[in-house]
């Protein structure tokens, strides 16, 4: 314990000692003397020296130097035109009339204050001219040419959009109906209103063209015989007709009555029950039958011996056949 007190106390006596020489080595240092105050420079100075030119709208930079202590002193030049002689300007389409002056470098017009200002005339524009047709989906363009200044306006003309014609395509035995809307100023088209294709269907009618009767033996059409009919089609309504029923009649069920010796045509007219609808004509004949031809030797025979016991005038030989010969 005592060593460590002795050795404390020579720590602090040796810090002490070096305390007091620095002290005294501070003490013997000189002091510097009070500098003098600087003298002031009376500048030389040279021509100014352009470093960045003005323009019309933007300041310029100078600068210039003195000979004696070198210092640089810088100074901004001020925007400026160049303005032209002073004149009247007249007005245009688009610009006023003035006068003023106008800048030699960027244009700019200084106007006289007080003075009047012309209003711009505006353009003269013809009459419009189609560039580009315009179509059903696409623009088009027109322009027009201003004849004082030649400006040229030009303003598109909207697209004319479809225009459409609907056509309904009735439904048959082999496709669908449907509504057909058509562009009548281009090929666009579209399909609606759809409706199911038919279950059946009456496809043809032919009656066979000529046939010949007697006024004795009714002749009767079968109308189902002459029809194609597909499906589950039927005939459901029919209609006869005769050209001449002098020579031949028809009643609504199709049967044939030759009345007078001659050729009348029949008309048949058969529709299914999904308003299918055929027409065809039959050639009909008519002749006599065995019982005319016997009715007729027999008026000859009867007429002849009127004629011999002086009854009848041969003038009137015609009467014979009255009667017996039908008319057409």
């Amino acid at each position: 314990m005592k060593k460590i007190l002795s050795l404390i106390m020579a720590i602090l006596m040796a810090f002490s000692v070096f305390t007091v020489a620095a002290s005294a080595e501070d003490a013997t240092e000189p002091t510097p003397e009070t500098p003098a105050a600087p003298v002031e420079c009376t500048h030389n100075w040279s021509k100014w020296t352009i470093d960045q030119e003005n323009t019309c709208t933007e300041q310029g930079i100078k600068y210039r130097e003195c000979t004696l202590c070198n210092k640089i002193e810088t100074a901004l030049i001020a925007a400026s035109h160049t303005y032209g002689d002073l004149a009247t300007v007249e007005p245009t389409c688009t610009t006023t009339g003035y006068t003023g002056r106008a800048c030699k470098v960027c244009g700019y017009i200084e106007v006289v204050p007080n003075t009047t200002i012309i209003p711009a005339k505006g353009h003269t524009y013809g009459n419009w001219t189609e560039t580009i047709a315009p179509t059903c989906v696409s623009a088009g363009s027109k322009e027009r040419t201003c004849s004082v200044c030649n400006d040229v306006e030009k303003v598109p003309v909207a697209a004319l959009g479809h225009k459409y014609v609907a056509t309904v395509v009735a439904p048959d035995y082999d496709k669908d109906g449907y509504t057909l809307h058509k562009c009548s100023r281009c090929t666009d088209e579209y399909k609606d209103s759809t409706t199911p294709k038919l279950k059946g269907k009456l496809e043809s009618f032919e009656l066979g063209g000529t046939i010949t009767v007697d006024t004795e033996t009714p002749y009767t059409i079968d109308v189902n015989k002459c029809a194609v009919l597909k499906g589950d089609a039927k005939i459901t309504t029919k209609t006869f007709k005769s050209s001449d029923e002098k020579v031949v009649t028809v009643d609504d069920k199709g049967v044939l009555t030759g009345k007078g010796l001659g050729t009348a045509k029949i008309t048949v007219t058969v529709t299914d029950q999904y308003g299918n609808t055929k027409e065809d004509t039959l050639d009909v004949r008519v002749n006599f039958s065995i019982f005319d031809w016997f009715k007729f030797i027999g008026t000859l025979i009867v007429s002849a011996i009127t004629i011999v016991l002086g009854g009848l005038d041969f003038s009137s030989l015609g009467q014979l056949f009255e009667g017996v010969i039908p008319e057409k």
